[in-house]
């Protein structure tokens, strides 16, 4: 019974700890889109200024 437990309990942790990484993951993407959106925006507005 114990033995099941510590078995699910660690099978969480091991999941979260993966989903985290994920979405850390998903964060830097997110972060580099964002940077990119940044500097095409600014391309296209020195465009329309001129």
């Amino acid at each position: 019974m114990s033995q099941d437990i510590n078995h699910n309990v660690l099978h969480v942790a091991t999941t979260a700890e993966k989903t985290l990484e994920r979405c850390e993951s998903a964060n830097g993407l997110m972060a580099t889109l964002n940077d990119n959106f940044g500097k095409a925006r600014a391309m296209i507005d020195q465009f329309k200024l001129r």
